[in-house]
């Protein structure tokens, strides 16, 4: 089954040579810091004029690493639902060429935990995950194979199961992880920076039981909990580092302060040891 680009032409360049223009002027501008043995970023996922910058600036600690599988794991923008959906067979396309669905992980997924669906109707009209896949091709061309997962509302527990069941990928050494998430959304650019600031902190933290509550009880947010939280989860016991590498917010971008703003946040995960 292939999937075409929904969103070429509105999130990003639907011409190649423009969306190669684009990637170009984005990792040129892209945060110069650089982690090592990084296993797994969290990206976001708004249009390339917005968010792209710390896109970029995540996907730069991707660039030296031997990567054969990215696991993008992204949250559902229409579907309400629980668990989590794989996409396990086919190909993606976007502007910059074809990336091959892993099939082998895909189905190991599947059978791991029972949380995990391969409805593919959740993937319909759903931005998160294929906004990340021109990066991807940019940096591996179409060598690097994908798993795309897209998350609804998984409890707790289902939650667990997925995030024991993504851990087994962790002690794999050309397996890579995409958390595409954005933070903030609201009218108060000061909230933005609050809200933000203690988002980011949880995350560094690792304690994915303190993150998942913080964002039940609105304490803290992003629009892909569900998959931090299970890449939370998966991480623990396996020496996973957390690193800052840059943030942003549509406000600062656009220069508008009085508008809706939505946070941007670059993080790199290495495996230590």
């Amino acid at each position: 089954m292939i999937r075409y680009p929904e969103f070429a032409g509105s999130f990003y360049p639907r011409d190649k040579n423009d969306l190669e223009d684009m990637l170009n002027y984005l990792f040129e501008r892209a945060a110069r810091k650089k982690v090592h043995n990084t296993k797994a970023v969290l990206s976001p996922h708004a249009g390339y004029i917005y968010s792209g910058r710390i896109a970029a600036s995540s996907y730069m600690q991707l660039t030296d690493e031997d990567i054969e599988t990215v696991i993008i794991l992204g949250p559902s923008h229409h579907y309400a639902f629980y668990g989590a959906a794989v996409w396990n067979s086919g190909s993606w396309l976007t502007p910059l060429g074809e990336s091959i669905v892993d099939e082998k992980i895909a189905h190991e997924l599947l059978n791991l935990s029972e949380h995990f669906t391969d409805d593919t109707t959740f993937h319909a009209k759903e931005h998160s995950l294929e906004v990340q896949l021109p990066f991807i091709q940019y940096i591996f061309g179409e060598k690097v194979k994908i798993v795309p997962v897209v998350f609804g509302f998984p409890r707790a527990g289902s939650l667990n199961s997925i995030g024991k069941a993504l851990s087994t990928l962790l002690t794999r050494d050309k397996v890579a992880f995409v958390i595409s998430s954005d933070l903030y959304h609201g009218y108060n650019y000061d909230d933005a920076l609050k809200y933000d600031s203690f988002t980011r902190e949880l995350i560094m933290k690792m304690d994915a039981e303190e993150f998942y509550r913080a964002i039940i009880e609105e304490r803290a947010m992003a629009c892909g909990a569900m998959g931090i939280t299970a890449f939370l989860i998966a991480s623990s016991g396996h020496k996973i580092q957390p690193h800052f590498i840059d943030y942003t917010n549509s406000a600062e971008v656009t220069g508008d302060y009085t508008g809706y703003v939505v946070g941007y946040l670059s993080i790199a995960f290495s495996k230590e040891g």
